[in-house]
Formats: C-alpha cells, sequence, structure tokens
C-alpha cells in the first residue's frame, strides 16, 4: 500500500515543490513543508483513489501547510527570487544568456504580483495544472479560475512592460 502510494506520489514531487516554493519564497520552508506532506500522504487514510484526482489533491494540502506556515510567522516570507526554473539546454551561449535572463525577468516580476494572482500563474503555467484542478486546489468555481488568471497574465504583463519603460 505505502509502496503504491510512494510511486504515485514521486512524480508529483517537483510540482508540489515549485508550488511550496513560490507561495512561501524560501526554499527551505517550501522543502520542510514537502516532506510533512509527503509523510502526510504516506499515511492518510483519505488518500485519493483515482489516479487522476491525487495532483489537485497533494497540490491542495501544499497549499493548506503553506497557509499555516505563513500564519505562524505573523510577518512577510522572505522577498527572494528562486531560480527554480529548468536551466536552458541550448548549446550556444548567447541563447542560454538571453534565456537566463529572460527567465529571471519574468520571476521576478511573477514574485511582485498579489499572491492570489502568482499562485493561480505558477499552478497554470510552471505546474501544467487543468483549469479543473486549479478549481479544486483552491475551492473555487472553474470560471473563476479562467476570468482570474486572465487578469494575472494581464498583470504580468503590466509589471513586465513598465520595467522595459524604466530600462
Amino acid at each position: 500500500m505505502i509502496h503504491q502510494r510512494h510511486s504515485d506520489l514521486l512524480p508529483l514531487l517537483p510540482a508540489a515543490l515549485n508550488y511550496a516554493r513560490h507561495l512561501l519564497k524560501d526554499a527551505a520552508a517550501a522543502e520542510d513543508i514537502l516532506q510533512e506532506v509527503t509523510i502526510h500522504a504516506l499515511q492518510t487514510n483519505h488518500f485519493p483513489v483515482v489516479n487522476d484526482s491525487l495532483k489537485p489533491w497533494l497540490l491542495r494540502v501544499v497549499r493548506n501547510r503553506c497557509i499555516d506556515r505563513i500564519r505562524s510567522f505573523h510577518s512577510e516570507v522572505d522577498e527572494q527570487v528562486l531560480d527554480h526554473v529548468a536551466a536552458p539546454k541550448a548549446n550556444d551561449p548567447e541563447h542560454c544568456l538571453e534565456q537566463t535572463q529572460l527567465r529571471a525577468s519574468v520571476l521576478s516580476a511573477l514574485a511582485e504580483l498579489p499572491t492570489e494572482q502568482r499562485e493561480l500563474l505558477v499552478l497554470r503555467e510552471l505546474n501544467e495544472c487543468s483549469y479543473a484542478d486549479i478549481a479544486a486546489i483552491l475551492n473555487i468555481p472553474a470560471g473563476t479560475v479562467m476570468s482570474s488568471l486572465h487578469r494575472a497574465r494581464l498583470a504580468l504583463k503590466a509589471v513586465i512592460v513598465s520595467r522595459m519603460g524604466e530600462s
């Protein structure tokens, strides 16, 4: 039973860690949360039976643990930008530099967004969750997910455009 749960969870752990990092903005705390959630998932009696519902369930548990952690600190989380996105795989050094700079710029702009918008974008664009999965994770209607994502993308674009005007 535990071995099956472990093999079901294993491919989802990078997405869960990525999500926790964006919520907490603290790599060490995100790793702690992931460890707690993994132990919980292996021991719980409420483990999803259907494999399709496992990812939303896991990310919801991660989200709830992150919210609990943030509340327990009663202060703002660190403002560091995490370089967690895979490095570019091109052989051209100039292309690699451009991709690295672009990635850093987008992640930095993402960090400026309000938590709700950042969370939606991380779930959809980085973790590749479906609208239905995001709705289940955040406990909101799918229509709200779509409209909120649209606003989040516009906000991200506005941050990036304003930075381009400053340089």
